[in-house]
């Protein structure tokens, strides 16, 4: 079975404490690095973009609204997967490819949300993983495997 890297492996390799996580080479890692300043960048232009249609965009009521629309779209494809889920593979592969579009079209929203308010993507990626960490401590304590 592979290793799995742990969350705060992978925070010291992103706040440059540590050596790259395990499977990734000292070759490979500057690439990852660079591959998500790359990303960052694309994000950021295509905010930009989305603010400068209409002042509205930038309104946190108005976006969070759009927020849970997508969070009820991911909702309604797990609950059409439920009843429909035991059906033909194209019934099974369209629940898939419907839910893979709710997933990333909530995730777009809250990273504008993010942008809008100027939060750090990273910051924000090692606070959650900080939060992951806990709660894997909190289990371990209380003996859940």
């Amino acid at each position: 079975m592979a290793e799995t890297v742990g969350s705060a492996e992978i925070k010291k390799f992103l706040t440059h404490q540590t050596e790259p996580p395990k499977g990734l080479s000292r070759h490979q890692a500057p690439f990852v690095s660079m591959l998500a300043e790359y990303w960052k960048k694309i994000i950021d232009e295509k905010f930009e973009q989305v603010f400068s249609t209409d002042p509205i965009q930038r309104n946190k009521h108005f976006r969070l609204n759009i927020l849970v629309y997508e969070i009820g779209d991911l909702v309604k494809t797990v609950v059409y997967e439920e009843i429909f889920g035991n059906g033909s593979p194209e019934t099974r592969r369209a629940c898939y490819g419907e839910r893979k579009k709710a997933l990333s079209d909530a995730m777009m929203q809250l990273l504008i949300f993010a942008r809008n308010e100027n939060y750090n993507y990273d910051e924000l990626f090692k606070i959650g993983l900080d939060g992951i960490d806990d709660f894997l401590e909190r289990q371990k304590k209380s003996g859940v495997k």
